[in-house]
């Protein structure tokens, strides 16, 4: 930080911070209801206000979290998505011995592959088409790695947790069609507006499915 608004008081400058760029109004029925995330007014810094990718911003001091003086600039860089990756977990029940597959590993794929290892989870699947990312997303504890064709050629149904990094059609639609009865399908890849998928009422009435989704970082980036 290089210079503090006069009403701010937990704050200097020089500090050095992560910042939550979630900006909620604190007065409608989601905020006064415990769930901000879902704000009918929400606003974010980069998004719907000026900010964000430029050398300098401004953002309120509420939004700004202190790095502890352990954790690198890197590091504090990867904290805004993790809030939102804990998040994701609070959506799902996932236990030692869970089956999962992770779809999409790009780097909320990689994140969430690294937690589902920390609850226990075993197997661990990545389905990702660019091989050369296979690599590294076996280094960061997946059991094994396959590309999406092959993951259609060892059948459906097969895992008891099954979370879309992706937010396309085609794996938004597989995500459904991977999980075993009983199955959670967690969404958090962000798909375009008016992306819309097909599925089968009965195979999610008679496997009795949980399919859900998760926005953002409520309450999770400190």
């Amino acid at each position: 930080m290089v210079q503090v608004g006069e009403k701010v008081r937990a704050l200097k400058a020089g500090d050095r911070v992560s910042i939550d760029p979630n900006i909620y109004c604190g007065e409608c029925d989601y905020c006064r209801g415990g769930r901000p995330h879902l704000c009918n007014y929400l606003q974010a810094v980069g998004v719907t206000r000026d900010g964000g990718m430029g050398e300098y911003c401004t953002v309120l001091g509420a939004n700004c979290y202190t790095l502890p003086v352990e954790l690198s600039y890197e590091e504090g860089a990867m904290i805004e998505p993790l809030g939102c990756v804990l998040h994701g977990f609070q959506q799902i029940n996932i236990w030692p011995g869970a089956s999962v597959l992770v779809i999409g590993g790009g780097y909320i794929g990689l994140m969430m592959l690294q937690m589902a290892k920390m609850y226990g989870g075993t197997p661990i699947v990545v389905s990702e088409p660019d091989m050369s990312k296979h690599s590294l997303a076996l280094q960061m504890g997946a059991t094994e790695t396959v590309t999406p064709a092959e993951l259609n050629e060892r059948g459906a149904g097969r895992f008891d947790i099954v979370i879309e990094c992706v937010g396309r059609k085609d794996s938004m639609t597989q995500a459904v069609q991977m999980a075993k009865k009983g199955g959670t399908v967690l969404l958090i890849g962000v798909s375009a507006p008016d992306a819309k998928i097909e599925v089968s009422p009965y195979d999610i009435f008679s496997k009795e499915l949980t399919i859900k989704g998760s926005f953002i970082n409520p309450h999770t980036h400190d």
